[in-house]
């Protein structure tokens, strides 16, 4: 039948052909949209020519493979359809753990975070210049950058920060005695 017409309306252009043919649907604005992909896919079948199956599961796009590579600089990245599955957002932190063959991120819990934060907040003026100073130092932090507190997403930092806060506290009850 579609080949049928598409003979008979002869030498129409493609969008009078997708047109004619119904492929048309209508965007949320009103406007028409011709579906070319569907019309030609539709004529390639009718005139017996299979392009294998199509997913079936109703989703757009492609299928994630869970596969990444290195970049040319160095870097892997890890696409938005995984941590959207894992429910993750911008900024949520993770400790890096290398293997053999495989690197595991393992997410550190805000908890954390937030009394390792609020501990740091707690020190006296001279003792967070200081802490800043050592934790730019440990870590490699420029010195413009204008605050670390975003930067306490680390499993390394959580002991770095505990050890410092230990000995530093230690040393303070020793100056006090």
């Amino acid at each position: 039948e579609l080949l049928a017409k598409v003979k008979d309306l002869g030498d129409a252009s493609k969008t009078e052909l997708v047109r004619a043919t119904g492929y048309v649907s209508t965007k949320e604005d009103g406007t028409e949209r011709l579906n070319f992909t569907a019309f030609y896919e539709a004529l390639l079948e009718a005139r017996g020519i299979h392009l294998g199956p199509s997913r079936g599961d109703g989703a757009p796009g492609r299928k994630l493979s869970y596969v990444t590579h290195v970049l040319f600089n160095g870097n892997l990245l890890i696409g938005k359809a995984y941590t959207a599955q894992l429910g993750l957002q911008p900024g949520d932190p993770f400790q890096i753990q290398l293997g053999r063959r495989q690197i595991r991120l393992h997410p550190l819990d805000p908890p954390t975070i937030r009394s390792l934060q609020d501990r740091i907040r707690g020190l006296l003026p001279p003792q967070l210049a200081a802490f800043s100073r050592a934790f730019r130092s440990a870590f490699q932090v420029p010195e413009t950058t204008p605050s670390i507190a975003g930067l306490i997403t680390e499993q390394r930092h959580r002991a770095w920060i505990q050890q410092y806060l230990a000995q530093g506290l230690g040393q303070a009850q020793a100056r006090t005695a």
